[in-house]
């Protein structure tokens, strides 16, 4: 960048806008029977959060129990409203597994009280789980997040 004509000697930093931003980040939303309203409303609250605060290219809004049960893609510009729940069966990682190797993102978050058993592992990926109301949930690769919603 251009040195600023006041202070000739030295550069200082400003602030630019990154142009290409974030490209692809999918949410994966444990829809189970376990999941109460209460999390669905946090699930639905922090999707649109992070696509309103981040502006991705694209986001993509996965929802699974046992098998992958809506999928919705939001691009930049587009409005999230609330979401509508599809599910509630029980909780099964193998899905989520099969659709992250199919679609290759780039960043994935998963939403969940992994009340379940553990995923496999992908290999070059960090996972961001984020775990409700199970303190004692462990998962394979990955960073994990734990809430306690209080209920």
């Amino acid at each position: 960048k251009r040195r600023n004509k006041r202070y000739p000697s030295i550069y200082l930093p400003s602030r630019r806008k990154d142009k290409k931003g974030l490209t692809n980040i999918t949410f994966y939303l444990d829809t189970s029977g376990s999941i109460t309203n209460r999390m669905v409303e946090i699930f639905n609250s922090e999707v649109k959060y992070v696509f309103e605060h981040f502006q991705p290219k694209a986001l993509n809004v996965v929802q699974f129990d046992t098998e992958i049960r809506l999928e919705t893609t939001y691009a930049r510009g587009t409005r999230i409203k609330q979401m509508k729940v599809s599910g509630r069966g029980g909780t099964d990682l193998t899905c989520v597994h099969e659709h992250i190797k199919k679609t290759n993102p780039n960043i994935v978050v998963v939403l969940s009280d992994l009340d379940c058993l553990p995923m496999e592992t992908i290999k070059g990926l960090d996972i961001l789980w984020i775990v409700f109301d199970n303190p004692n949930a462990q998962v394979q690769q990955g960073r994990v997040f734990h809430v306690n919603t209080g209920g």
